[in-house]
């Protein structure tokens, strides 16, 4: 797994709205982290590895809400 692959592509994915794309990269992530895998670097700026993992589990988990169908 190539954790900072997988986060740039679910931007892009989020970026033109394809959210099947982008939920699939952050279940990817999650269960990366959850397998204690090393987050990718969520900002240009370098930050400490546990901001980029919490950062990255915030941004995940939303997009996974915003992927799923309203009333759902």
């Amino acid at each position: 797994m190539d954790p900072q692959a997988a986060w740039i592509e679910m931007l892009e994915a989020v970026a033109i709205k394809d959210f099947f794309e982008a939920e699939l990269r952050a279940e990817a992530l999650l269960d990366w982290l959850d397998q204690e895998g090393f987050p990718p670097q969520t900002v240009s700026r370098v930050l400490p590895t546990e901001w980029d993992r919490l950062i990255c589990r915030y941004l995940c988990r939303k997009i996974m809400l915003a992927a799923k169908p309203q009333g759902v």
